[in-house]
């Protein structure tokens, strides 16, 4: 899977919207504006939300492609190498079950 492929999946789940607050890069919002970011897409990686126990596996099951991402909670946040150990089909998952984990903490009225 491409970054490229990353950017499209996220901007095609319900709500979805692009955007850079940081000048640089465009990352997949969800939610009324100013909006809750649900990925962070790189050029080699995609930094996405999950669920504690499920990182902690995540990253035992694939060390090599499977790490902190920087900047962002270790506990909630795991870095996903492209092109990895871990599959394409790994990758959609993650994305999708982050955009569900961001979505259920908007106020009702901002979910999709």
């Amino acid at each position: 899977m491409t970054a490229d492929e990353v950017l499209d999946l996220c901007l095609s789940l319900p709500g979805a919207w692009p955007d850079e607050p940081w000048g640089s890069g465009v990352v997949p919002k969800v939610g009324a504006p100013p909006g809750k970011v649900f990925a962070f897409p790189g050029e080699d990686a995609v930094a996405v939300k999950v669920d504690p126990d499920d990182a902690l596996d995540l990253r035992a099951a694939h060390p090599e492609s499977a790490g902190d991402a920087p900047y962002l909670a270790r506990r909630h946040r795991v870095r996903v190498t492209l092109r990895g150990s871990v599959s394409d089909d790994e990758v959609r998952e993650l994305v999708e079950q982050s955009y569900r984990l961001v979505v259920a903490t908007l106020p009702r009225a901002q979910r999709p």
